[in-house]
């Protein structure tokens, strides 16, 4: 039995020993260094995106706030029902 698993174990050994290595190509890390100093880069038009996402924001954010402050100012009497004690008309 011993004898069976360590041919198998040669046979692997062997095929390990045929892998043939490689060798990068000679521009890939200029290529890749390339491709990173592209990438920490924001594009223009997402800076624009963004600054008129916030400009939006901020303006809904001072219409809301200008209509509960018009709306404050009224105070509760819009809240209370006013009855009529009128018990004849003259």
């Amino acid at each position: 039995m011993e004898n069976s698993s360590n041919r198998n174990m040669k046979g692997v050994f062997e095929q390990l020993t045929a892998i043939k290595s490689t060798e990068p190509d000679e521009g890939l890390y200029v290529k890749t260094l390339k491709r990173l100093q592209r990438k920490n880069t924001i594009a223009f038009y997402w800076v624009g995106y963004a600054t008129c996402g916030l400009i939006i924001l901020v303006a809904i954010e001072s219409y809301v706030a200008s209509n509960t402050i018009n709306k404050s100012n009224q105070g509760i009497s819009p809240l209370i029902y006013k009855t009529n004690n009128t018990l004849y008309y003259e």
